[in-house]
């Protein structure tokens, strides 16, 4: 097993499957301008249609909210305005892979990764799909992310399994009164940029409740997310493409951040 020597070579290391890999989500997200029309199930019922096969399980999610218009002289109530939008939520049987699509995103999340390559085969099939029933024009943003997540008893061996550079505060003698350490750091890679999330959570805490569930204990958060912000015309090809080369990125930062100690730990211990 190769060290990484550097979080954003340009040389990807050999994939190590790990039997007890602490991953807890991937997540793989396009976003466009809102398409109103994609409210409606019959606007958006071939696109399930194509994807009935992996994602049997269709759910409709209604969110309501309100928005803020520039005041309105004449009419003051009107600068506060009601809206209403579905989200409709596909899933397997087993709802470890699951597919979001709203009238301005599309993503898909998994609690049941694989590997890179069955993730991406997986996001390229719903582009295909997407592209061929909805046939949206442009994309705003792609993103993809993964998180990891270390509890006790690994949580106690931290220093062992991931470099001193990451452990801040936890590798001073203090570190058994705190309570939470969050930092955060962005990498341009033009056109991309890369965001890493790391650091010691409290029980019950999280900064992003819908990927980060809160849990009733203390564990140690690795977020990383690299993303494009570029309005250009949808290719599903080409986005497909950009999965794979952001995983191999994201994968590569992965690499740099933990030790050997941990690609043994988490091949022999489940957590």
């Amino acid at each position: 097993m190769s060290v990484v020597d550097d979080p954003l070579s340009d040389v990807d290391p050999e994939e190590v499957h790990l039997k007890y890999a602490p991953l807890i989500s991937v997540l793989a997200q396009l976003r466009f301008p809102a398409q109103p029309q994609f409210d409606q199930r019959e606007a958006v019922a071939a696109f399930f249609e194509a994807l009935r096969g992996s994602y049997p399980v269709v759910r409709e999610e209604q969110i309501r909210g309100i928005a803020f218009q520039g005041i309105q002289l004449s009419d003051p109530a009107k600068a506060v305005e009601a809206k209403a939008w579905t989200i409709w939520r596909l899933s397997d049987v087993t709802n470890s892979w699951r597919l979001s699509l709203s009238r301005d995103f599309l993503t898909l999340e998994s609690s049941a990764y694989l590997s890179h390559g069955d993730f991406i085969q997986r996001w390229r099939v719903i582009l295909e799909a997407f592209h061929g029933a909805l046939n949206p024009a442009v994309v705003d943003r792609f993103g993809l992310r993964y998180v990891d997540r270390i509890r006790r008893p690994a949580l106690l061996q931290l220093p062992k399994l991931i470099r001193s550079e990451m452990l801040g505060v936890l590798g001073i003698s203090a570190a058994s009164k705190l309570l939470q350490s969050y930092s955060e750091s962005i990498f341009e890679l033009a056109p991309d940029r890369l965001v890493a999330r790391w650091g010691q959570l409290g029980a019950n805490v999280s900064y992003d409740p819908g990927t980060i569930t809160p849990i009733p204990e203390p564990s140690w958060i690795l977020d990383l997310d690299m993303f494009r912000e570029m309005t250009r015309p949808f290719d599903p090809r080409e986005i497909a493409n950009e999965a794979n080369t952001y995983a191999q990125k994201i994968y590569t930062f992965f690499r740099w951040v933990v030790t050997q100690d941990f690609l043994v730990y988490f091949n022999e211990h489940e957590k």
